[in-house]
């Protein structure tokens, strides 16, 4: 330092940074203490519901130290992106067209000596309310999960989204109805055979279920 003649660099910025000068013409005004942030993982898909209601999906990534926020962006194009700011480790994407596939990635912010992060690695998800584990069939795993959940309500520790098709803030005969509609069908199916919220013929559907004890008959499927 005490070689410094002058109080800024060739860029006209302090000389001293941090309190000890740079080698070269200009000082790196972070101080050299810089850091990149660590990239975000996102978990939905993973144990995590992904779409729930009528078009929007719930997506969920891990915390990072000393991030100040994220950026979610998202694409169903993968070129053109649309990107959401938050505080917190999840967002709601809403607006979506059923039986598109939505691709994310997410990054964390950083400020002061924090720089931010790569974007995490991308994944693709599917707006089918009723692929409830988001494998992109309806099969025997969302039967499970609803079987599970079975009579369950928003805000009992049983209720999850996922299990609750419709929507509606409870786990029953509709969700019971729109999952049987649609047995066995996948994501390369016609869309046309995947029906969405309100299933075709809903009500002649649960005419078959009406008389049943959900909680013995969950095999009635």
């Amino acid at each position: 330092n005490g070689y410094v003649a002058t109080e800024t660099d060739l860029a006209g910025n302090p000389r001293i940074v941090d309190s000890v000068v740079d080698i070269g013409a200009y000082e790196n005004q972070n101080g050299g203490t810089s850091e990149p942030l660590t990239a975000p993982t996102i978990s939905t898909g993973k144990g995590v519901y992904v779409s729930y209601g009528v078009n929007r999906h719930l997506l969920q990534w891990s915390e990072v130290d000393n991030a100040s926020g994220y950026e979610l962006a998202y694409s169903t194009d993968g070129s053109t992106w649309t990107t959401v700011s938050t505080v917190d480790t999840q967002a709601v994407i809403t607006g979506l067209a059923y039986g598109a596939d939505v691709t994310y990635r997410v990054r964390a912010l950083g400020e002061g000596s924090y720089t931010d992060s790569e974007w995490s690695e991308s994944k693709t998800f599917n707006v089918c309310p009723m692929d409830i584990n988001n494998d992109g069939d309806i099969s025997s795993g969302d039967r499970a999960i609803l079987a599970s959940r079975w009579l369950s309500e928003e805000g009992e520790d049983d209720y999850i989204p996922a299990a609750d098709i419709d929507g509606n803030g409870d786990v029953s005969g509709g969700d019971r109805v729109f999952l049987s509609n649609n047995w066995l069908l996948s994501v390369e199916d016609d869309a046309d055979d995947l029906q969405y919220p309100p299933a075709k013929f809903a009500d002649a559907i649960f005419a078959d279920f009406a008389s049943a004890d959900p909680d013995v008959d969950l095999d009635i499927f």
